[in-house]
């Protein structure tokens, strides 16, 4: 069961990093967002995240902190904070430096990139790849990749030109490497829930995510679903950015689901019941 739930949170922090979108334009406004989740097991309460964003005078920042919650942290503690920042040139993103800070049952695992050109460097890998499952990146794959957090800030500039389930993206983390796609774009009513501030109209895109290299060999066995994953996009306030309010997954031992539950934005503050 904890083999389970470590592998499971690393595909969920996938989502906890991919969360901002405006459709207004294909610029970034200045910005700061303030963004709470969480995830259930079927009724089960289980994660928990928090997520800032910085966006001032052609920089970016964004930090995110996601944590087990409830039963799932006596199966299996775990705590993550990772930050990225960048610069924002010629209505583009170039990413500067990524770290991630993770404790897993009581065992840290750090990571830090820096940036070249279009190459991430890795700077530090705690533990390194030898001692642990995760086999080891080749430097001939990070190529043309970003970190998660940057990868979420580059959703925003194609959705807020386009409007649409954006495509694929290629994602090296500083242990994993994989391509993330969002396809099948559907419209729809999302139902009223106690557990999220959102219901009304969103926008429903397909999340898949392909595995290159740097993934324990059989978490496959753990992290397939029935069904490709889905997120659903929405503003849930005149003047707030597009944001994902929910993602919906089933997995062999359950369907796990996601809800924004709260947002803060200038004056403006929304908080689930």
């Amino acid at each position: 069961m904890r083999m389970k739930f470590r592998f499971l949170i690393i595909f969920l922090s996938v989502f906890l990093v991919m969360r901002f979108s405006w459709a207004t334009s294909t610029e970034i406004p200045s910005a700061r967002v303030n963004l709470s989740y969480e995830g259930f097991l079927g009724p089960l309460y289980i994660m928990s995240a928090d997520v800032e964003l910085r966006l001032d005078n052609g920089h970016y920042r964004v930090v995110t902190k996601g944590k087990t919650e409830g039963f799932a942290n006596w199966f299996f503690h775990w705590r993550n904070k990772a930050v990225s920042e960048g610069t924002r040139q010629d209505g583009g993103l170039v990413p500067r430096t990524f770290k991630m800070n993770a404790n897993w049952n009581d065992k840290d695992r750090n990571t830090r990139l820096e940036y070249s050109d279009v190459s991430p460097i890795v700077k530090e890998l705690i533990p390194p790849p030898s001692e642990v499952e995760n086999k080891e990146v080749p430097v001939t794959l990070i190529d043309n990749t970003v970190d998660p957090l940057s990868m979420a800030l580059r959703l925003m500039l194609t959705m807020g030109k386009s409007g649409k389930c954006p495509g694929i993206y290629r994602v090296f983390d500083g242990r994993r490497r994989y391509d993330l796609g969002f396809t099948h774009d559907v419209v729809e009513d999302l139902p009223g829930n106690s557990s999220s501030i959102f219901s009304g109209s969103a926008r429903r895109c397909a999340m898949a995510i392909e595995r290159i290299r740097g993934f324990w060999d059989k978490s496959k066995l753990v992290t397939d679903t029935k069904g490709a994953p889905e997120v659903w996009f929405a503003r849930p306030a005149e003047g707030v950015p597009l944001l994902p309010v929910k993602f919906e997954a089933t997995y062999k031992f359950g369907n796990i689901r996601i809800y924004l539950t709260r947002l803060e934005q200038g004056k403006t503050i929304i908080k689930a019941d």
